[in-house]
This record gives structure tokens, sequence and C-alpha cells, in this order.
């Protein structure tokens, strides 16, 4: 008899986390989005993609394109790093429930600027 209401907390207990495993799976929103170069508009491939505050990170496909599942509703900072291209640190919004347009985020290439020297023979 002790055993069996053991099983049947342990059945309740396990029932219980499963559905607030469900419930918050599903609070989050899908966010979206593409990096572009900013002076050619070609997509940027592999670059590192972060919601700071949730320390959450993917990484941006062959057409640029980045996505996060089940994000919060709030307001965030998204931070992109990229071989070849400046730090980018913007602010984005991710709305409740329904799943927002992909955005697009346009990162500066760095720039190297090298000296040239002209010598004239007099």
């Amino acid at each position: 008899m002790r055993a069996s209401r053991y099983v049947s907390a342990a059945l309740a207990f396990g029932g219980c986390l499963l559905f607030a495993a469900g419930v918050g799976a599903q609070a989050g929103s899908q966010f979206s989005g593409r990096l572009l170069n900013s002076f050619t508009g070609e997509p940027i491939v592999g670059a590192m993609v972060q919601l700071d505050e949730l320390r959450v990170q993917t990484t941006s496909g062959a057409d640029g394109m980045f996505t996060f599942a089940n994000v919060p509703p709030g307001t965030y900072h998204l931070s992109v790093r990229s071989s070849g291209y400046s730090s980018r640190r913007t602010e984005v919004t991710v709305a409740a429930a329904t799943p927002a347009a992909a955005i697009d985020i346009r990162v500066d290439p760095e720039l190297h600027f090298e000296e040239v020297v002209s010598v004239v023979a007099d």
C-alpha cells in the first residue's frame, strides 16, 4: 500500500514536470534575420550571432540567414561577429506568440588602408 502511494506521487510529480516543460517550451517565439554586407548587399556566411541577454548563439547560413527558436518576448541586444567584418550590436524586439518577419542586418566590412608613397626623381 505504502509503495503504491509513492509510485502514484512520483507519477503525479513527473506529470507536473512534463506539463511545466511543455508550457515553458511554447512560451517563446521564433526570431530570424539575415546578415548582409552593407556595401555589396551580399549575404554574410558563417557569422556568429548571439542574443546577449539569453546567452544563446547560432551561425548564419549560406544565405546569411539565422534563426533562434523559443525566444521569450522582450527586447534584446543582438551581437554579430565575423572574420573580415566589424563587430555589430543592435537592439531587437521579439513579439509574443507570432513569428515576426525576418529582419535584415547590414554589417560593415573591416576597412584596411595602405599607405602609398610616391617617389619622384629630380
